[in-house]
């Protein structure tokens, strides 16, 4: 993981979209780090650690947005943009996989 770090990842996902994108994306993160008990620079750092890893977290996150019973597209909204967050991190060179 040379170059940036996962918080100016985040500060560039989030930089260009429009306001409400941002802060919904920005609430789908954070909805991510309370569910690890963490910041989300270290949520995202924990997704960045290898596929497998990410994996577990994001099929664990699954099931904990199913089990709160959060409405099926709040679940893939906010897998959808750890996804593309992932995404962002393979184009920076930070990764060199990919989460389907």
């Amino acid at each position: 993981m040379e170059g940036i770090g996962p918080g100016e990842l985040v500060r560039r996902f989030l930089s260009g979209r429009s306001p409400a994108t941002a802060r919904a994306y920005a609430a789908d993160l954070e909805d991510l780090a309370r569910f690890l008990g963490t910041s989300i620079e270290d949520a995202v750092r924990s997704l960045l650690l290898g596929p497998e890893s990410a994996r577990r977290r994001l099929l664990e996150y699954a099931v904990d947005l199913r089990r709160r019973g959060l409405a099926p597209a709040t679940r893939r909204r906010r897998l959808a943009t750890l996804r593309a967050l992932l995404g962002m991190a393979r184009e920076q060179g930070m990764i060199t996989w990919a989460v389907e």
